[in-house]
């Protein structure tokens, strides 16, 4: 289903949309306050902001929420942190649901040994990893799984509590259902973050 962007002014899919809605008003009729609502759950007239950091700016510059809410309302000053934040944790619990489902191999050695066992579907290596051993295993992935992704949006701390391990430089996932799950998260922040 298609939702029209308030910055854009474009309809496109509700995929590539952030919706956001009015929380209730504070004491005194203060201005209801702008709340992102990333599960799209939350009760209440939604308005639609494509999934970018940028143009989630543009519509608080632009004081585009009030006029798509016809409404006054306030902007949390760290709403395009904010979005962040959850959009990253997401993420997160999307990895931390595929390990215990048991589609997650961890560790250089493990994740080097299972690419000629296992069809793999994504690479994941932390941000703050060694070079070297990223290279070699990239290399070795992206030759063997042509339409693996490989995804390099967290450090080993995040990496270690979504995984319940401890110093996580490298992870896979094997081939099945909760490859979609991930992939749609991550897809959702990189976008995000541009």
């Amino acid at each position: 289903m298609e939702r029209r962007c308030i910055v854009k002014r474009q309809s496109t899919d509700r995929d590539n949309l952030l919706r956001f809605v009015l929380g209730p008003g504070g004491d005194n009729n203060e201005n209801s306050i702008v709340v992102p609502d990333l599960k799209e759950k939350l009760p209440g007239r939604g308005v639609w902001v494509t999934c970018s950091r940028s143009s989630v700016e543009e519509a608080i510059n632009k004081k585009l929420f009030s006029r798509a809410f016809k409404a006054k309302c306030t902007v949390p000053d760290d709403l395009p942190d904010m979005i962040d934040s959850l959009l990253e944790k997401k993420c997160l619990n999307a990895l931390s649901f595929a390990k215990k489902a048991g589609h997650v191999i961890t560790g250089f050695d493990k994740v080097n040994s299972a690419m000629s066992k296992n069809t793999l579907d994504l690479l994941i290596e932390a941000i703050d990893g060694a070079e070297g051993g990223q290279i070699k295993l990239e290399k070795k992935f992206k030759a063997i799984f042509t339409e693996g992704k490989v995804i390099k949006l967290f450090t080993s701390g995040q990496m270690d509590m979504a995984f319940g391990s401890t110093n996580v430089i490298h992870a896979a996932i094997t081939h099945g259902n909760m490859t979609r799950n991930v992939l749609a998260a991550v897809e959702q922040l990189a976008n995000y973050r541009g």
